[in-house]
């Protein structure tokens, strides 16, 4: 196989990168237990801000990653119109489902940067719940990765199409 050459590409291939990405936010869970189980990471957080500053910055932060996940499923709507109406390939559809989860996903990054600062751990855990929502919406029916058509259907809201 040359350098520039890459394996086929193929539907099992393309749910196991969807997998990976999904189990992102549980990796920064676990992380974050780590750090509270092994007392690495203060009771106020690594940050240690003022009380008026966390009544600001945790709404925000919250504020921030929901509408990160939320973003997703717009563009993932606008990147399948384009993508899929042009050429319905597995290529498209891989970066539609590629971009679409790593916005979805930046919810949990957000989730632990706020149990960084804050180490507030049931805000955090809001964050990466929405994070694994929403990827869990955008994971990629081996029907859908497999069709010919120019649709686009969210994986759980057509009936498992």
């Amino acid at each position: 196989m040359a350098p520039n050459d890459s394996p086929p590409l193929h539907p099992a291939r393309v749910q196991m990168i969807a997998a990976f990405i999904l189990l992102a936010p549980l990796t920064y869970m676990g992380v974050a237990i780590a750090l509270r189980l092994g007392e690495v990471i203060p009771e106020e957080g690594y940050a240690e801000l003022p009380a008026e500053t966390l009544r600001v910055l945790r709404p925000a932060l919250l504020a921030a990653g929901g509408l990160s996940a939320l973003a997703s499923f717009p563009v993932r709507k606008a990147m399948a119109a384009r993508l899929l109406g042009q050429e319905p390939t597995l290529a498209n559809r891989l970066r539609v489902v590629i971009v679409a989860m790593a916005l979805a996903e930046s919810a949990g990054v957000v989730g632990l940067v706020l149990f960084l600062l804050t180490a507030d751990f049931i805000a955090a855990s809001i964050l990466w719940g929405c994070s694994i929502g929403a990827c869990c919406l955008h994971f990629p029916s081996r029907a859908w990765l497999e069709s010919d058509s120019d649709e686009e259907h969210m994986p759980l809201s057509n009936g498992g199409r």
